[in-house]
């Protein structure tokens, strides 16, 4: 079955889809015709039937709102053309709501507007399975579609809404809803493509640095305890044009943003938003201009200073607590009556904690031998 929409979508639809005038309309209404009585029953046909016919309006009528739930599976399908063609049936039905005829009469005049529009993808999301790589797919899907998903400023408003009734779950996909924008907006890929040119698109760079200047220390500092968002947030830095922070006098900002990255760093012990704050910092590092670059090598030197120092200090910890192990060991060894449960658990957790610290010299020995090159300061964590 796949193999055969896939043959039909190449040879019609996906021409007739985006340029109507290269295929002759006899020929689409010849292949709705041969399908529409299969397409009565298959929810595959009734998409295929959809895309294939855009100028019949009753084509549309083949799709119960109710058997629209099942076409998520074609949003993370292959090939894209699929995936794309089924985003825009999602888009027009779900988003836009333009064939809920139930719906029609009692709009208003905001019904279109991005919040609303928003609002609907944030539903659509939710009734996702919990996987961070299912909503990048749908994302991708209603790109071309959806003008309010590139609405960077009405994204921040939603999440900077103290009385927003947006779930957790709600707040994380519209996080990642707005960091997949930003970077789809600039060329970047979201998704596995064939083609991996990047297409850089420099006034969208500059759009996306407007609009968040001023918003971004406070997205930072509202999420800065969730792992998962600020992991996110902290690396849209690294799609903006940082010198309009020095062209818009908004270096205040670009300070803030900064000390909360520090902040972000010594918060969470998890890998991905302490390698999202070292690799940002290090961007602004060398992104930013002037005075501001100077500021943003200041802070990376105090965060080297600290970090040492925390390594230094727990490294002492670690020290004394062998220590204390030795010596409580001997003085079992030296008493009088010594079980053999107490001899046995003392020296199970010495062993146990001079093998924790063997792994981690081993670990870093096997870095530095590997010749990975890394930053300025892994290099000196590394020296210890």
């Amino acid at each position: 079955m796949v193999e055969l929409l896939t043959m039909l979508f190449e040879a019609c639809g996906a021409k007739y889809h985006d340029k109507s005038d290269l295929m002759d309309e006899i020929d689409v209404d010849d292949v709705i015709v041969a399908l529409v009585s299969c397409a009565k029953q298959d929810l595959y046909l009734k998409y295929l039937g959809w895309t294939l016919n855009d100028q019949v309006i009753n084509i549309h009528q083949l799709i119960a709102e109710d058997d629209l739930g099942h076409l998520y599976d074609l949003l993370i399908d292959d090939p894209p053309e699929i995936r794309h063609a089924t985003g825009a049936l999602v888009y027009d039905h779900l988003i836009t709501q333009k064939f809920n005829s139930s719906q029609s009469g009692s709009r208003g005049e905001n019904d279109n507007s991005s919040k609303v529009h928003l609002d609907r993808m944030l539903r659509i999301l939710e009734e996702l399975p919990p996987n961070p790589i299912m909503t990048i797919y749908v994302i991708d899907d209603v790109w071309d579609y959806m003008k309010a998903i590139k609405d960077w400023k009405c994204i921040i408003s939603m999440l900077l809404d103290e009385n927003s009734s947006i779930s957790d779950k709600g707040a994380t996909n519209l996080v990642q809803l707005l960091c997949a924008s930003v970077k789809k907006a600039i060329g970047e890929r979201i998704v596995p493509a064939i083609d991996n040119r990047k297409q850089y698109h420099s006034k969208a760079q500059k759009d996306i640095t407007v609009a968040m200047m001023e918003s971004y220390p406070l997205l930072l500092r509202k999420f800065i305890s969730d792992k998962a968002k600020v992991s996110l947030l902290v690396e849209s830095v690294l799609y903006m044009k940082l010198e309009f922070y020095s062209s818009r006098r908004q270096e205040q900002n670009f300070k803030n943003v900064l000390q909360l990255m520090k902040e972000a760093f010594f918060k969470h012990g998890d890998k991905y938003p302490l390698r999202a704050c070292v690799k940002a910092i290090n961007f602004c590092c060398t992104e930013s201009q002037g005075e501001l670059q100077d500021f943003a090598r200041s802070k990376l030197t105090e965060l080297e200073k600290e970090i040492i120092a925390k390594l230094k200090s727990a490294i002492r910890e670690v020290v004394n607590m062998c220590l204390h192990l030795s010596w409580s060991l001997q003085s079992i060894i030296d008493g009088e009556s010594v079980s053999a449960a107490s001899l046995t658990s003392l020296v199970s957790k010495r062993d146990a904690l001079l093998q924790e610290l063997e792994y981690f010299v081993n670990l870093a020995t096997d870095s530095n031998e590997g010749g990975k090159s890394g930053s300025e300061l892994a290099g000196r964590v590394r020296e210890l």
